[in-house]
């Protein structure tokens, strides 16, 4: 199996690229879709190349449509399957990331009706690894955890659900093996509050800090969780990793 990995610059898609690697997935990196022009014989394309932008921001908008539209005329082309990364958020309008988001899902979703591609879209819910210096509740934690004495945390009862970045991968690798297509979750399936991931963080680190509640808002998002029965039934998949695992992988 040959596959086309995008945004091999960006975090996960750079640590997806590795993960390849160890299961001797043959994989050739795109990051410029100007002129798509791969030789090789491949079987899917797994977009992870997205600008990011929480303002608003129109022509960033632009750009991710115009590589999405790019990237489905190649692959229409060459009957390649695509492997969209998108975001739980698509649907919640709360920035400019999840409304592109959202845009190239239709985009996509539309040529799919049609019968034009072969494609899956993977929701992904917070994703983290065992790597601090990326962006997230679960870094922004353990940094603020190590360094101070006392940390505020605002919003303490919204409640998220956390996916280790290797079981992302598995169900990639999963999607790559498997003809089904559609719109998937993925995720825990279960959630925990930000206080008491704080709280679970502080005792693993072993700190002896103060965590104090700030501000708490309403709003919309501040409950999520993936239903991830479709997708373990469709894949034969389920995450392997539970969050105090992941956590204690970080330590």
């Amino acid at each position: 199996m040959r596959i086309i990995i995008t945004g091999t610059k960006g975090n996960l898609g750079s640590k997806f690229n590795d993960y390849c690697k160890k299961k001797k997935i043959k994989t050739i990196t795109l990051n410029n879709f100007d002129n798509i022009n791969v030789r090789e014989k491949v079987d899917a394309l797994i977009h992870f190349h997205f600008f990011i932008s929480k303002k608003k921001n129109s022509i960033l908008n632009k750009k991710n449509l115009e590589n999405i539209k790019k990237i489905a005329d190649y692959c229409m082309k060459n009957k390649i399957k695509i492997v969209f990364i998108s975001s739980c958020s698509v649907n919640l309008k709360l920035n400019n990331y999840s409304s592109s988001k959202k845009q190239c899902e239709q985009y996509l979703i539309e040529l799919k009706k049609n019968k034009k591609i072969n494609l899956v879209i993977l929701r992904l819910f917070n994703v983290y690894s065992s790597n601090t210096k990326t962006r997230g509740v679960i870094p922004d934690l353990y940094k603020k955890i190590k360094k101070y004495k006392r940390i505020k945390i605002d919003n303490y009862l919204n409640q998220r659900d956390f996916i280790h970045s290797e079981d992302v991968f598995n169900l990639i690798q999963k999607t790559l093996k498997n003809k089904s297509e559609g719109t998937f979750d993925v995720g825990s399936g279960k959630s925990i509050s930000i206080i008491n991931l704080a709280k679970k963080i502080k005792k693993i680190l072993n700190k002896n800090i103060f965590i104090i509640k700030g501000i708490k808002k309403t709003k919309k998002n501040n409950f999520s969780r993936a239903n991830i029965l479709k997708t373990k039934k469709v894949f034969s998949w389920k995450n392997k990793i539970d969050l105090n695992e992941g956590l204690e992988k970080i330590a």
